[in-house]
């Protein structure tokens, strides 16, 4: 028999516990935007938005940023809903 932990056998959903911000910068991240550029679209600092990443990889237990990605991809979690200047 192994352990399962505090739950009753059922998985943590980590995504549920993300913050609005957490998952924007998680969809942008997976569109290939850069800090700069999330920053710029989210109307906040390229700082915050590391910050934001690495509360993402603590809070998925995912070690790098392709990680992410595919975390995102996997699951459909995308888009930062970037806009161009044409429309």
């Amino acid at each position: 028999m192994t352990a399962r932990g505090p739950t009753d056998g059922v998985a943590p959903q980590p995504y549920a516990e993300l913050t609005t911000r957490e998952r924007q910068v998680l969809a942008g991240v997976a569109d290939g935007l850069s800090a700069r550029e999330i920053a710029l679209q989210l109307g906040i600092a390229a700082k915050t938005v590391v910050h934001h990443k690495e509360r993402l990889r603590s809070k998925l237990r995912i070690a790098r940023t392709a990680g992410l990605i595919r975390y995102a991809l996997e699951r459909q979690y995308l888009s930062l809903q970037v806009t161009s200047g044409n429309s």
